[in-house]
């Protein structure tokens, strides 16, 4: 709820003839990437647990160990994303004009 709140309220109305916020587009994407990397952390994690250990494949824990600490990895990283679009989404922001004359439109 907190993530699409804050983006919603940085991104308010946006027209066609508006430039996009490319940091805004990558933001948006936090939630989605934490959740998709933190399904993928619990696969390799259930995939070492039944797999290993395993004489045919030796290298397969580390690979598996391996891929484990980078799915947390980018977990980490889209949840600290999603903390940088809730900080901005409080931060008090300056006054803008409305969306509407800014397009050129009354």
């Amino acid at each position: 709820f907190g993530v699409s709140w804050a983006f919603a309220r940085i991104a308010r109305l946006r027209r066609v003839a508006m430039a996009r916020n490319r940091m805004l587009n990558i933001l948006g994407m936090a939630a989605c990437v934490a959740i998709l990397a933190d399904v993928a952390e619990n696969m390799f994690t259930l995939a070492l647990l039944l797999m290993c250990p395993n004489p045919y494949f030796p290298g397969l824990e580390l690979v598996l160990g391996l891929s484990m600490s980078a799915a947390a990895l980018t977990k980490w990283t889209g949840l600290t994303g999603c903390a940088v679009l809730v900080v901005w989404a409080c931060l008090p922001t300056v006054k803008r004009p409305h969306d509407f004359e800014t397009c050129g439109l009354r």
